[in-house]
């Protein structure tokens, strides 16, 4: 049988007390992401998810559970994986939601030439949505391949 040892202190004797840590040991803020809404990609992104969903607005009502929600659906994905990735501890799993909300940007870029291409859409506007897409396709790749070299 496990026997445990015991400390006996004469009676009235309060226990001792641990001494104070130093200010040194305090856990500091993260300092790579304070909020995902300070983060030019999540701002790019939600800009995308606003003009996606303006230049849906007008399209057949027959069109709203198909091709209308699916483009506003991947369009908010995309800030909603940065968001994620913001929220994340470990780098590699940051890099993993960077990925997915990249995937999230082609699979917009997709609906849009669809869009385009049987009239829903203006040449005008996607070309617009298109550039913006691009530039953010561009930063999530150099953000996501970064955690092999460290925070960027």
């Amino acid at each position: 049988m496990l026997q445990l040892e015991t400390e006996v202190r004469p009676a009235g004797q309060a226990r001792p007390s641990a001494p104070p840590r130093p200010l040194a040991y305090r856990p500091q803020p993260r300092p790579s992401c304070f909020s995902f809404r300070d983060t030019p990609m999540w701002q790019s992104a939600m800009l995308v998810a606003e003009r996606v969903f303006a230049a849906t607005e007008k399209l057949p009502s027959k069109e709203d559970h198909g091709f209308t929600s699916q483009i506003r659906r991947s369009a908010l994905r995309i800030s909603g994986d940065i968001a994620e990735a913001c929220g994340r501890n470990r780098l590699i799993d940051k890099a993993q939601h960077h990925y997915i909300a990249r995937g999230a940007v082609t699979e917009t870029q997709n609906h849009l030439e669809y869009g385009r291409r049987v009239g829903y859409l203006d040449a005008d506007t996607v070309a617009q949505i298109s550039r913006l897409l691009s530039t953010l396709y561009d930063d999530l790749t150099v953000r996501a391949s970064s955690v092999w070299k460290g925070p960027v």
